[in-house]
């Protein structure tokens, strides 16, 4: 995860500036990541399902292959100045997106029950490494682009992508449970009515609101005549901001429970925006996106432990792949509208426009009627709902 979060930190910094520099309109910039998670959505069905067939360690082998053949399409792109390259290179990154997703519900099912929460938080704070290695190998490359602005940057993930697949050959999964089933259990519409719908609706509002900020803020930080230099160390902080809480989230998960610290991370949220209102130094942009960084975490990390807690094993495929397809729709949407919002509203639209939807996240939380154990149709207990 660290090695692949390193990836896909050198993507999410540059997209939109690369989508910019090769957009036939200004208000396109932003379309390459928008096709990107369109594609990460449409993947996650097929995903879950290849994963369950193939194993984790050769599902996530695959996705590096698809992250390379993205960074490469990208480099074309750059060189020969065509954005339908790009425009491609970002649906190979989206499949690889989709992909590399998985390795946090594989960590969950790895594991005791009793340390889901740990697992879930362990590794994707272990993505920690990415908030150095990626902005970091994004300025290093800048240096091997032979004039040609951020081609070094985006050749860099191909190592990456290498070393993930070298690495992850030498995965020995427990022989109990390599991977989520696919068959049995209840179907999906009983797993949303059971409640499962609430942690789904708060994955994707964080997810898609620290995305939208995020994709904002290189595109306002160059419109404001700073350096791309200067946007990487934003990023870099945004990422320490994502990844590092999740190193110390499980105990927290476990005592107080994913409701309570998803609130406490829509207070950030709530936080960074003042924060990004009051001005446009460099100063307030670190500050701002490093809070959106840590409020993603607290929200994300929770909503994924909260979500785990709705079904069984063998329901596990569908109400993950239909979990990432909801985030990465309405991430896409977010994504496609982004750019627009910047041009038309200014950085103060930008951050506006997320209110309401962080207020509708702290109204599924705190109006979620109390209950014990989920029951279908038959009257059997399912599974365990301690979401309270």
């Amino acid at each position: 995860m660290a090695l692949s979060q390193s990836g896909m930190l050198i993507y999410l910094s540059l997209i939109s500036m690369v989508g910019f520099q090769l957009a036939p309109s200004p208000a396109l910039a932003t379309l390459p990541f928008a096709i990107q998670s369109v594609f990460s959505a449409l993947a996650c069905f097929p995903v879950a399902y290849l994963m369950a067939w193939l194993g984790r360690k050769w599902g996530i082998v695959l996705g590096q292959l698809f992250g390379m053949g993205g960074a490469g399409l990208t480099v074309a792109a750059l060189i020969l100045y065509q954005f339908w390259l790009l425009i491609a290179a970002c649906v190979l990154f989206g499949i690889y997106f989709s992909l590399t997703q998985q390795i946090r519900f594989a960590a969950a099912e790895l594991v005791p029950a009793s340390m889901k929460e740990q697992a879930v938080s362990l590794v994707i704070g272990a993505a920690v490494v990415a908030s150095v290695v990626g902005p970091g190998l994004s300025t290093w490359g800048e240096s091997f682009g032979y004039g040609v602005p951020f081609v070094g940057s985006f050749a860099a993930i191909i190592p990456l992508c290498l070393l993930v697949m070298t690495g992850v050959l030498f995965l020995r999964p427990p022989a109990r449970q390599a991977t989520a089933t696919t068959g049995g259990g209840r179907s999906l519409g009983l797993i949303l009515k059971a409640g499962a719908w609430r942690p789904m609706v708060a994955a994707a509002v964080s997810f898609a609101m620290m995305s939208f900020v995020m994709i904002a803020t290189p595109l306002s930080m160059s419109h404001a005549h700073f350096h791309v230099s200067d946007s990487n160390t934003v990023v870099q902080f945004h990422s320490l901001g994502m990844f590092l809480p999740g190193l110390f989230i499980g105990p927290f998960l476990k005592r107080h429970g994913p409701k309570r610290l998803i609130l406490t991370g829509i207070s950030v949220f709530m936080l960074a925006i003042i924060i990004n209102l009051q001005g446009m130094s460099f100063w307030h942009y670190l500050s701002g996106l490093l809070l959106v960084g840590v409020a993603w975490s607290l929200m994300f990390v929770s909503a994924t432990s909260w979500l785990t807690r709705y079904y069984q094993p063998d329901e596990a495929a569908r109400v993950q792949s239909f979990n990432d397809f909801c985030v990465f729709m309405v991430v896409a949407v977010c994504g496609l509208f982004s750019g627009k919002v910047l041009t038309t509203f200014g950085w103060e639209g930008v951050n506006l426009v997320m209110l309401p939807s962080l207020v509708l996240v702290a109204l599924i939380c705190l109006l979620e009627p109390k209950s014990g154990r989920q029951e279908d149709e038959t009257g059997h207990s399912v599974t365990e709902n301690q979401a309270g």
